[in-house]
């Protein structure tokens, strides 16, 4: 794969030195583009941002995206498209609520992300985040020293997605049938395992394979609940109504799913606590999430209970007590801590003017 990354981008600079590179055709929206895609036998080029000025956009087209090895690069195998909220929300507001949506139906969790997609709107591969701390392996993020690293990187990625993308044309090729279905499902496992938007690959394999013969199926089933599930107090939702709405999707929650939602219940919880009846709720969440995962890990569960114990107390009004008693400490640190801050600064203030003060001498 380096070596396929090099030879190109030393064909990128061949093809510079007689012809510079022109600025990229970026489409006005995704149907656009796709449309575009299909014509020319093109990959879509989607960069999501979360909206219309950022300095995360402003960097990534001055710096890699508006560069002549990016143009030459990306003219030959893409059709580009930017994607973001305008900032006039209420004149735009019926586009904002598109592109809410498709941020859904592709999982986009990060800005900016770079993803590749085929005309039809099945992604391939791409890369997220902010563009000087890229995810590049789950788990493993890492500092970009410059822009050529950063170029490499981003090329990288989008050799791999051309390289899904014409797995996935011979997969679509095959009759369908079970060989097909596997085909499917084994361009799905190439995708990078951290790309959020596999999810609509997923779907797009579970819409030929309705007897869930590859298991995909429920896997974007699974994804796709904790996709609705993050959306939980999103967009002004006030916390009352996001605790309804956690436990109606609690109630109906696929078993792969349960332990997670009770776990991230209880952690939502713990934030907003301060009345009596917020302790009986937090308590609650608490027991019913132990009661899970006791099922799997019982020494971790008892961990669990014994903490929320000591910290909280299973008494209502105790667990009230004590976490007034705490914020009331917090505070007096707070308090002590900016007292000390003033102090200090009016004393250095006091040594500079008189340092500067001017001694004259005696007539």
């Amino acid at each position: 794969m380096l070596k396929l990354l090099i030879r190109s981008l030393l064909l990128c600079l061949m093809f510079l030195s007689l012809h510079p590179a022109s600025a990229l055709e970026w489409m006005p929206g995704l149907a656009d583009a796709q449309k575009r895609a299909a014509d020319e036998g093109k990959l879509v080029l989607a960069v999501f941002y979360g909206s219309e000025f950022t300095r995360n956009k402003n960097n990534l087209r001055e710096e890699i995206m508006d560069s002549d090895a990016f143009r030459a690069y990306a003219r030959e195998h893409f059709v580009p498209v930017e994607l973001f909220e305008p900032r006039d929300r209420a004149r735009h507001a019926d586009f904002i609520w598109k592109y809410r949506a498709l941020c859904l139906t592709y999982n986009i969790k990060m800005w900016p992300t770079v993803l590749v997609m085929t005309p039809e709107g099945i992604p391939t591969g791409g890369i997220i985040g902010n563009h000087r701390e890229q995810i590049v392996k789950p788990g493993i993020s890492y500092t970009i020293n410059s822009d050529e690293e950063l170029l490499n990187i981003i090329c990288t990625a989008l050799d791999n997605a051309l390289h899904v993308a014409e797995k996935l044309r011979e997969a679509e090729a095959l009759p369908d049938g079970e060989q097909k279905l596997q085909a499917l499902a084994s361009v799905y496992y190439r995708l990078p395992p951290n790309l959020p938007a596999r999810i609509r690959f997923a779907q797009h394999v579970a819409d030929h394979d309705p007897e869930n013969k590859t298991g995909l199926r429920d896997e974007y089933l699974n994804m796709r609940e904790m996709v609705e599930w993050g959306e939980i107090g999103r967009y002004g939702m006030d916390h009352a109504t996001a605790l309804r709405r956690m436990q109606e999707m609690i109630e109906h929650a696929r078993p792969a799913n349960l332990l997670t939602m009770l776990q991230q219940r209880y952690n939502s919880q713990s934030h907003h606590l301060h009345t009596e009846e917020d302790f009986r709720i937090f308590n609650q969440a608490l027991a019913d999430y132990a009661a899970e995962l006791e099922k799997s890990a019982p020494d971790k569960a008892a961990e669990l209970r014994r903490k929320h114990e000591e910290l909280y107390s299973n008494d209502p009004a105790e667990g009230l007590r004590r976490l007034q008693e705490r914020r009331e400490a917090e505070r007096h640190q707070k308090e002590q801590l900016r007292q000390e801050e003033e102090a200090a600064g009016k004393a250095q203030w006091k040594r500079r003017r008189s340092g500067s003060l001017l001694i004259l001498p005696s007539p």
